[in-house]
């Protein structure tokens, strides 16, 4: 119990450093294709099976050779990626590394880390507090602020099986105002709307979640059904020729 405690106190600690104290960069960015944060919903809503899911969906999706080819199809070859945990504030937020990915062992080697959040979220359990979309975000544009990275295009990829919770407190970032922020910084916003719960989620997504030039809401049934539709949507985030069409 003493280790679940310190892993807490250390995923918090590493959060508000990262918030407080951004990453100074005195040296050159590496640049990449796409620099993408995948932002998971880990709120109480969603079962540890449903989790399961998800994480299974992202693992196998990043060992899929299409995939891998997608995410060297492009200029210069490479990709940076990350997966964030998110709920509500008051909850710590699980993130894996940043990991360039331009071979096939760079792309396994990021499943093997999803492998390992995974078990770090089973230990926690994250599923719990809110629906905070908005923090979530906020949280994701700060990974993207504090990385090695400089993507030709940086995108927040946002999948959940709810709409926005009232917050605990008028403190936190909101939808409205974290998409501010995504589109004064060029940060697209994507969604992947579960709807299981939600009648016409994909459409809420469409209408207050996704945000800047080509954004697109990839919708699935169910949790079952995640790991079809986070293939279509890695697919298209990745490939070099990606359309200003909404979907």
């Amino acid at each position: 119990m003493q280790s679940v405690f310190m892993l807490i106190a250390k995923i918090c600690l590493s959060a508000i450093l990262v918030l407080l104290f951004p990453v100074s960069h005195s040296f050159a960015l590496e640049e990449v294709d796409v620099e993408l944060v995948m932002a998971v919903d880990g709120s109480g809503s969603v079962s540890p099976e449903e989790m399961h899911l998800q994480f299974q969906g992202y693992i196998d999706a990043f060992r899929n050779p299409v995939i891998q080819n997608a995410m060297r199809s492009g200029p210069t070859g490479k990709v940076a990626v990350s997966l964030v945990v998110w709920s509500d504030r008051y909850l710590p937020k699980l993130q894996s590394e940043w990991f360039r990915i331009s071979s096939v062992q760079d792309a396994e080697g990021f499943a093997q880390a999803l492998e390992s959040l995974h078990e770090q979220v089973k230990i926690l359990y994250i599923t719990k507090g809110g629906t905070e979309i908005g923090a979530g975000i906020g949280y994701s544009l700060a990974m993207l602020d504090n990385n090695k990275f400089n993507g030709l295009r940086k995108i927040i990829d946002v999948s959940g099986d709810g709409i926005e919770t009232r917050p605990y407190s008028n403190s936190v970032m909101r939808l409205p105002q974290a998409r501010i922020i995504a589109q004064s910084r060029q940060v697209i916003i994507n969604g992947l709307a579960i709807a299981n719960d939600f009648y016409n989620l994909a459409r809420y997504y469409r209408e207050n979640v996704i945000s800047g030039p080509g954004s697109f809401v990839i919708e699935a049934k169910d949790f079952n059904d995640f790991g079809e539709a986070i293939h279509r949507k890695l697919l298209r985030e990745f490939s070099s020729q990606v359309s200003n069409l909404r979907q």
